[in-house]
């Protein structure tokens, strides 16, 4: 009897299989710096650790295979095995090689294999679009991805079960002639069962290749929305240290200003200005602040320290502070008191302005760069 059941059932599943691998194919998933030379070796199947504790992310892809699978432990030892223990060329693409920096670029073997091509034709990674958009090696990369899928290498190699031959394990009346009836029936059943169970069987593992294949593309969204979210923290950092610098400068002078004054109020063989016409004095520096209200909503980028001194700074910040008049009656005592309170609040600046300036100079500094390693 199994002689007999175990054809068909390989039957059975064979066209399931071949019906279910057609339906679940899977589907296709800045101006850098100077140029580098280091060595390095593969962390996963798109990301390098060089010299000076740096980690280089290949420019242009998107690993095809899970890092912690067999797949993705075969890719990471191609990738080395390209590099051979010898030095590689790197171009930066987003950020600086520096010891400890994060960045992208696009490398290159000793025998000028470009590494992110190489993976992209070997069918273990794919195009990462949103890298490539704009740039002149576009059409390279996705020439490269596209003869994979041609070749069906990698991750495009959908080889399918080759089905039985019918005629070979035809079940023929003349089979079924000696078997008793309760083998018949119980075999009427089990065909169906065995079936159900096949199809059972096929869902499942079409289910783990949907979920298998969401969570890398939802990996590449968050990759770059981090992305994004970087640069974007860099601009607002940028433009706010800028804002800060020149009101330190605006601070400064309005100081010298004022502390002159008061030299000059406390010196009693000079005759002060505001007797003989009268004088105006403003009671804060007019200082700036149009890049922070516009970024005000954005700040938690730079992080909830930074964001609340960054808030208690422009607090004190007025584009057109108030003024007196010093008429030529009020009294030296009264002039003394007025322009020496507005020295002193103007210092109160000083020390939260510098910190906030240092601050976001170590992020500017940082996604700069603040070493170049050399080649």
């Amino acid at each position: 009897m199994q002689r007999h059941f175990l054809p068909a059932l390989a039957l059975f599943m064979a066209l399931f299989s071949h019906s279910a691998s057609a339906q679940t194919a899977p589907a296709t998933p800045a101006a850098g710096g100077q140029a580098f030379t280091t060595q390095a070796v593969a962390v996963d199947p798109a990301t390098l650790s060089g010299a000076n504790n740096t980690t280089i992310i290949l420019w242009g892809i998107t690993p095809a295979v899970k890092i912690d699978t067999v797949e993705g432990i075969r890719a990471r030892v191609y990738l080395d095995d390209m590099m051979g223990g010898r030095a590689i060329r790197c171009m930066p693409m987003t950020g600086t090689f520096a010891a400890g920096a994060t960045l992208q670029a696009r490398c290159v073997t000793s025998d000028d294999r470009d590494l992110g091509l190489q993976m992209l034709g070997a069918g273990i990674a794919t195009v990462d679009r949103m890298d490539i958009t704009g740039s002149d090696l576009a059409q390279q990369y996705l020439g490269a991805e596209r003869q994979a899928r041609i070749g069906r290498r990698g991750i495009w190699d959908m080889k399918n079960a080759t089905s039985p031959t019918p005629t070979a394990n035809a079940i023929t009346p003349a089979m079924l002639g000696g078997l008793p009836l309760w083998v018949l029936a119980w075999g009427a059943l089990a065909i169906p069962f065995a079936g159900f169970l096949a199809l059972a069987l096929i869902m499942h593992l079409g289910l783990r290749k949907l979920i298998t294949l969401q969570r890398y593309q939802l990996a590449g969204t968050q990759k770059r929305e981090r992305q994004l979210k970087e640069r974007e923290k860099y601009v607002i950092a940028s433009a706010l240290e800028s804002e800060v610098m020149t009101n330190r400068a605006k601070l400064d002078a309005f100081l010298t200003i004022y502390e002159e004054m008061l030299k000059s109020l406390r010196d009693p063989s000079k005759t002060p200005k505001y007797q003989r016409a009268g004088d105006i004095v403003h009671e804060k520096p007019a200082l700036t602040r149009t890049v922070f209200d516009a970024h005000v909503d954005k700040l938690d980028l730079l992080g909830p320290q930074l964001s609340s001194e960054l808030a208690a700074l422009y607090n004190m910040v007025v584009p057109n502070p108030d003024y007196k008049m010093l008429e030529p009656e009020v009294p030296i005592a009264k002039a003394q008191e007025l322009v020496d309170r507005i020295v002193r609040n103007a210092e109160k600046l000083l020390e939260p302005m510098d910190k906030v300036a240092g601050a976001l100079a170590v992020i500017v500094r940082d996604k700069r760069g603040a070493v170049t390693a050399p080649e």
